[in-house]
């Protein structure tokens, strides 16, 4: 028993195949489509992964060298706050040893010291914080080839704790 029998009206009003692979691509000519690459980098790309993210992975082979993803893994998100932390330990740090007369070498840090104590702790958090994100949006891309730019957080990481150590060690 087909279609014909059981609904006598309907199968004669269906198109064939072919006929609705034509009219499908009558109205895709009708469509317009700009000839530009959509999956090009720009800053409406970083501030869309924060708001709407969707990026989990690559998708296309030609974009595995060097892509974005919009989800960061969460170890990513721990190690720019425990930047972030860092910066701010260093900032108390570095007021610290001004009080107590060691002069600062840096003439930005120095001027913006004597500007105000939380203009400085300011312009440090979010000064790191814009670096960071800059970082982090990049996290995949590979590092003079080598290694994903995520892994320059790690070395970040460890390499402020230890001089941050090194500050703590002579203070007090």
């Amino acid at each position: 028993m087909n279609s014909e029998e059981v609904f006598p009206g309907i199968a004669a009003e269906q198109p064939s195949a072919a006929e609705a692979d034509q009219e499908s691509t009558n109205r895709n000519v009708n469509v317009a489509r700009s000839n530009a690459d959509r999956r090009t980098f720009t800053w409406r790309t970083i501030v869309h992964s924060f708001f709407r993210p969707r990026r989990q992975r690559v998708n296309r082979a030609a974009d595995a060298r060097n892509h974005y993803v919009d989800h960061h893994p969460q170890s990513t998100v721990w190690l720019c706050a425990g930047i972030v932390c860092l910066a701010a330990v260093d900032a108390f740090l570095m007021l610290y040893y001004n009080d107590i007369g060691v002069r600062q070498l840096n003439g930005l840090v120095a001027t913006l010291i004597d500007t105000g104590r939380g203009v400085y702790v300011a312009a440090k958090l979010v000064g790191t914080a814009a670096c960071l994100l800059l970082i982090v949006s990049v996290s995949n891309l590979k590092v003079f080839r080598l290694l994903p730019a995520r892994n320059m957080l790690y070395i970040l990481f460890f390499g402020y704790l230890a001089y941050i150590l090194i500050l703590l060690r002579h203070f007090g």
